[in-house]
C-alpha cells in the first residue's frame, strides 16, 4: 500500500512536466478552445478597459506597443510574442487566445492570468489586442 501511495505521488509530481514536453512549440490550434466565443462586444469601453489591464498586466513583458519589447523581455527565453505581427502560434481565434492569456503557455514566461484577471477582463484585452494588430493568419 505505501509502495502504490509513492508511486500516486510521484505521478502527480511528474504530471505537469509531462504534459509541457507534449506542447507543440509549433504553431498550432486547439480546437476546443476555439469554439469559445468572446462574450463582450468591441466597444470603445472594452477597448479602452482592455488597454488598461494590458498596460497593467501585459505591457512588461509585450511592450505598451505589443511589439514583445518590453522591459521584461530581455531576460526571456523565448522571447515574449510579438502581439502586432500576424504571427500566432497558439491558434488565432478569440477562444484560443482566451486560453492563452488564462492557462498561460507551458515552457514559457507566459503564466496564466486566471487569478488575475476576471474572464471579462481577458475578453477587455483580446479586444484591445484586435484593436492594435492586423488579424493574426490562420
Amino acid at each position: 500500500m505505501r509502495f502504490f501511495a509513492l508511486l500516486v505521488v510521484i505521478c502527480l509530481a511528474l504530471l505537469p512536466q509531462i504534459a509541457a514536453r507534449q506542447h507543440d512549440e509549433a504553431t498550432h490550434q486547439h480546437s476546443e478552445a476555439a469554439k469559445a466565443q468572446n462574450t463582450v462586444p468591441s466597444t470603445p469601453k472594452s477597448i479602452a478597459d482592455g488597454a488598461n489591464a494590458y498596460n497593467r498586466s501585459c505591457a512588461s513583458c509585450h511592450g505598451r506597443t505589443g511589439a514583445g519589447d518590453g522591459p521584461a523581455a530581455k531576460q526571456l527565453n523565448p522571447p515574449p510574442s510579438n502581439l502586432v505581427d500576424s504571427e500566432w502560434k497558439h491558434g488565432t481565434s478569440d477562444g484560443e487566445i482566451f486560453a492563452v492569456i488564462r492557462n498561460g503557455i507551458p515552457k514559457t514566461a507566459m503564466k496564466g492570468f486566471a487569478s488575475k484577471m476576471t474572464e471579462h477582463e481577458i475578453w477587455d484585452v483580446i479586444n484591445y489586442v484586435h484593436s492594435i494588430s492586423p488579424q493574426p493568419t490562420k
